[in-house]
């Protein structure tokens, strides 16, 4: 199971089913984890995310370190290919779309809670997410794996 810090899961408020989501990236958000991660950098985290299509599924097993932060989702990761660059990536798991949204991504150096400016950021992106303000071409998907015949 994906290690939560919280005891709080993916479904525990929200519901719970056994389909697979996509996960959409916000442009903005991989401009973000671009600035500060080297291209080998940047394909571990997209990694990832790409892992993030099971995250609504009953049975999601995976060694991705995340936790609930209000109503969004803080992926956590940091050492190995990162060095000692602390990353996190904040998205909203849209139970409604059957979806992921990925809204930022940050390079931690402080410790404490989650900095009041990202928060903002990420309250001000999922509505302009969700009012359609942020069109097609602002983001890009990665779809859930396709059932097998």
């Amino acid at each position: 199971m994906g290690k939560r810090e919280q005891s709080a899961g993916a479904g525990s408020e929200q519901a719970v089913s056994l389909a697979f989501q996509d996960v959409v990236v916000l442009g903005i958000a991989a401009k973000e984890g671009r600035e500060f991660l080297t291209p080998g950098q940047y394909r571990h985290v997209s990694d990832l995310v790409k892992q993030l299509v099971g995250f609504g599924r009953r049975e999601f097993d995976s060694h991705l370190v995340y936790r609930q932060v209000g109503e969004f989702w803080e992926l956590k990761d940091k050492g190995g290919t990162l060095g000692k660059i602390n990353v996190r990536v904040y998205f909203k798991f849209d139970d409604k779309k059957n979806e992921i949204v990925v809204l930022s991504a940050y390079k931690k150096e402080d410790d404490g809670a989650v900095p009041k400016h990202i928060l903002i950021r990420i309250r001000n992106r999922w509505r302009n997410y969700e009012s359609g303000t942020i069109k097609e071409s602002g983001y890009f998907t990665y779809r859930k794996p396709e059932k097998r015949s």
